[in-house]
């Protein structure tokens, strides 16, 4: 039996909204019954989901992260934990695809407009 506040895990996710999401994991394995080792040799070596938070390396001097972030809310979060994780200048590059809510497209406009350096349409 454990709880929150005694339950210490690690994860190499970045930003708050991951960990609460490993939260919300460990809870429903706990629930589940499988061992407190389990769940944190499972959280330690969870490596992410490709297209979220997914850093990309091919030798380049700069940081370039890829992340499916398709709401208002997820720009909100995804985009101060960049900042957080690069020196210099944010630039984001991102489109809106598909027919996705359109009335959602100059929100997501105005929020990177006001959190990154730059952005590209």
């Amino acid at each position: 039996d454990f709880t929150p506040q005694k339950f210490k895990f690690t994860t190499s996710l970045p930003g708050d909204y991951n960990q609460y999401n490993c939260l919300a994991a460990i809870a429903v394995c706990a629930f589940l019954g499988i061992s407190a080792a389990e769940i944190k040799k499972a959280v330690a070596s969870f490596k992410g989901v490709k297209g979220r938070m997914e850093e990309i390396k091919e030798g380049q001097d700069f940081k370039v992260f890829v992340d499916f972030a398709h709401t208002p809310a997820a720009f909100e979060k995804v985009i101060p934990t960049v900042r957080k994780m690069t020196r210099g200048e944010v630039i984001h590059v991102f489109g809106c695809t598909g027919n996705r809510d359109k009335s959602k497209r100059s929100i997501m406009g105005r929020i990177a407009a006001q959190l990154d350096d730059k952005v590209i349409l």
